[in-house]
């Protein structure tokens, strides 16, 4: 929040795992929900900032943008001007997680580094710089591409750009 109240980009989006709307933390001894308190927090430390983001946020299952995995997600976007957007309807699945396996024979089995990319949304062209456990490790903590760039169509990201 810090950063964005210093440099105060036309838009941002927030991504956390999903459980952040159903956690709940104590707050001066009083139980409560920590994402409305977050919400307002932010919204706080905006306004104390001069800064009205218009904020909207949902969550985002890749299993909706085509990737054949549950894999839900928390995206919160602030636009500096107030918007009418509307997050991503789905879309149909339309692959199995077959389709992102080199071995197709049937039965359990640990996914391999370039499979777990794969299921990030990532093509087999993204180059792999690390040793296999880190990109495996890189792919559990990435943002499913295809959720990232369903928002960016839905946000038409070209209205954001360096005003020449």
């Amino acid at each position: 929040m810090r950063v964005i109240c210093e440099c105060q980009p036309k838009v941002w989006i927030f991504e956390n795992v999903d459980n952040i709307v159903r956690h709940k933390g104590s707050i001066d001894g009083k139980e409560m929900r920590s994402w409305p308190f977050l919400l307002n927090q932010m919204n706080d430390m905006f306004r104390e900032a001069g800064l009205n983001y218009d904020l909207h946020w949902h969550i985002l299952d890749a299993s909706d943008y085509g990737i054949p995995q549950h894999r839900e997600r928390l995206f919160c976007i602030g636009f500096l001007e107030d918007t009418d957007f509307l997050f991503p309807a789905p879309i149909k699945l339309e692959k199995s997680v077959l389709d992102y396996l080199d071995d197709k024979t049937p039965g359990v089995r640990d996914l391999t580094a370039r499979e777990r990319i794969r299921l990030m949304g990532f093509p087999d062209s993204f180059e792999q710089v690390v040793s296999n456990s880190q990109f495996s490790k890189q792919a559990g903590n990435s943002i499913v591409v295809e959720c990232m760039m369903a928002l960016y169509r839905q946000m038409d990201i070209t209205k954001y750009g360096i005003e020449k």
